[in-house]
């Protein structure tokens, strides 16, 4: 039975000979090596970019989702912004009460008095920050950059609301506006999506560019 062959000639020859018939080269036992086929291919490296992309594309869906099932655009359209609508600014001002209540909270949990009196001086300090001087040098509290709008005047005559503006508004505008809820239900059917308070003031919340 021809089981070897000859690694000088290529001749087959029996299994139990030693040399080779034709050149007489010595002969070596082969090893018979099974190729078999994988029964499972090996799993692919993990990749961080594929997660990247993962988030990238359901961060961009449940944004997509928000803004158009929740806070639909406007289409409302003044010197080429477009008006913030309702639900938009509700919930800025959702966030900005959200984030209040818990610089509130963190202050209130120290033992000591007077760890307490030093946390009501920060919350006062947050909130003058929030509601005065972010709106007044940049149109945004920190509600309204999360979500991407601002405050501007009516009548676009100046790139900042300025500190006397802010303060009508905010100080004199909400609470006239909050007392019959009416104020701030007005946005819903106003021209210009204005609230007592914009109105007061003279000015918009638009979507920030």
């Amino acid at each position: 039975m021809l089981e070897k062959r000859c690694a000088n000639c290529g001749t087959q020859v029996l299994r139990i000979a030693n040399f080779c018939r034709i050149c007489g080269s010595p002969l070596v036992a082969e090893a018979q090596i099974a190729i078999t086929k994988p029964m499972f291919s090996p799993p692919r490296p993990h990749s961080r970019r594929n997660d990247v992309i993962g988030f990238q594309e359901l961060h961009s869906q449940a944004q997509s989702w928000i803004f158009d099932k929740l806070a639909p655009p406007t289409h409302a359209i003044v010197a080429g912004f477009e008006l913030a609508g309702f639900n938009l600014r509700l919930a800025a001002t959702m966030l900005d009460t959200l984030l209040l209540m818990l610089v509130l909270l963190l202050s209130a949990l120290p033992a000591s008095e007077s760890l307490q009196w030093l946390g009501y001086v920060i919350s006062f300090v947050f909130l003058l920050f929030n509601y005065v001087v972010l709106p007044a040098r940049g149109g945004q509290t920190v509600g309204k950059k999360l979500l991407g709008i601002k405050i501007i005047p009516a009548k676009l005559d100046s790139s900042r609301l300025g500190y006397g503006r802010i303060l009508l508004r905010h100080l004199v505008g909400y609470p006239m506006a909050s007392l019959t809820v009416l104020g701030l239900l007005w946005i819903l059917w106003d021209p210009r999506q204005q609230g007592w308070q914009d109105k007061l003031a003279d000015t918009l919340v638009v979507k920030a560019i």
